[in-house]
């Protein structure tokens, strides 16, 4: 424990290194960002200010982010969270993945719910599950199913497979291979 007001709890090879940083236990854990803290778990970082780590080899590196478990998890966006799962980024100011694996939440205030390989990369965008899913317009939104897109701003897929919404307000519930690309389409 090296920075001013700092603390290790117990565990192996453990540093907090920031100003009033915590490390509770575990294994080569590192808190070096300002009022940062690591729970436990292996290989953890938080250098963030104000972020905070559980789980194993997961990263808070945006100032005020979380990573409340799971393996091989990001926050690095400012106020960015990852719950849970494996391999899942939260780049995005504001961002958010709950859980599931190789998801991002890129845009600022985004979000995945769950699923594996989805992206909410457009600015206020989500995918709540799924599998291969991108929501990249302005406040676009999947539901679920698989390979499905919302590029257009406020667009929406529900569901299905291989949909694509790509005009603005447009929208597509379900089925496969189908293309909502006019304002106001559905």
């Amino acid at each position: 424990a090296s920075g001013g007001y700092s603390f290790v709890g117990g565990g192996y090879c453990n540093t907090a290194c920031g100003f009033y940083s915590s490390v509770g236990g575990g294994k080569y854990n590192t808190a070096c960002g300002a009022n940062s803290f690591v729970v436990g778990g292996y290989c953890n970082t938080a250098s963030g200010n104000c972020s905070f780590v559980g789980g194993g080899n997961n990263t808070a590196s945006g100032n005020i982010s979380f990573v409340g478990g799971g393996v091989s998890n990001t926050a690095c966006g400012n106020y960015s969270s990852v719950v849970g799962g494996c391999i899942n980024t939260a780049s995005g100011n504001h961002s958010s993945v709950v859980g599931g694996y190789f998801n991002t939440a890129s845009g600022t205030c985004s979000f995945v719910g769950n699923g594996a390989y989805n992206t909410a990369s457009g600015s206020r965008s989500s995918v709540v599950g799924g599998y291969c899913n991108t929501a990249s317009g302005y406040r676009s939104f999947v539901g679920g199913g698989r390979c499905n897109t919302a590029c257009g701003g406020y667009s929406s897929v529900v569901g299905g497979q291989n949909n694509t919404a790509s005009g603005n307000w447009s929208s597509v519930v379900g089925g496969s291979g189908n293309t909502a690309s006019d304002v106001y389409s559905s």
